[in-house]
């Protein structure tokens, strides 16, 4: 098996597009007011609207996988945890993997930036992750690359690593390279957790 790494100068403004750990919110903008409608008229009245689409409370139904581990810790015991994988997607210019991180009691938890990073945690980010294609027969891990060759950090396409967690759990994510054509699952490995595999791949 063989790990890709891609040091390319154009990658930076795909990094910064994809480190984030979730989509952004949308920004509410000007222009004229809805009018008001009852439900004799058979229609939705604003807060109706929006209760129905803003309103829909998180479900795990659609997960595609669960897993329980640990994260590593250098000061202490390592702190039990739960990812939930939500989506892992491919085309021909990269594969994306979704998953939540949660605690098992459903308190919140903080803990050191070594669990998906310890060679280095300063850079704060999750690139220890890790997707096993077998077709190819290669193990991938995250897209890396510097916008300045000169600089030592090299960026990641992945969330910024974690300091806390807690039972609602945030999403996080990373952008590796593409899948062979022909592969229909993967293993994933996250460090601390035991290896899922035959995980569904997304198309397009």
């Amino acid at each position: 098996m063989r790990t890709r790494v891609v040091p390319i100068a154009a990658l930076a403004v795909v990094l910064l597009a994809g480190c984030t750990g979730g989509d952004p919110s949308p920004t509410p903008t000007g222009g004229a007011s809805v009018p008001e409608e009852t439900p004799e008229s058979g229609g939705w009245t604003p807060a109706e609207l929006s209760r129905v689409t803003l309103d829909v409370p998180e479900s795990d139904d659609a997960a595609l996988a669960e897993v329980e581990g640990a994260l590593y810790q250098v000061v202490g015991d390592d702190v039990p945890a739960r990812i939930i994988v939500t989506d892992v997607s491919a085309n021909e210019n990269g594969t994306t993997l979704k998953f939540k991180l949660r605690s098992l009691d459903g308190g919140d938890e903080r803990f050191e930036a070594y669990a998906f990073n310890r060679r280095s945690p300063g850079l704060l980010d999750i690139r220890d992750l890790a997707i096993v294609d077998p077709t190819a027969q290669t193990r991938l891990q995250p897209f890396l690359g510097t916008s300045d060759p000169a600089r030592p950090d090299v960026l990641c396409t992945c969330s910024q690593h974690p300091m806390n967690m807690s039972g609602v759990g945030g999403e996080l994510s990373a952008t590796f390279p593409p899948l062979d054509p022909a592969t229909d699952v993967v293993t994933l490995e996250f460090p601390g957790f035991p290896a899922l595999e035959s995980m569904p791949v997304r198309r397009g």
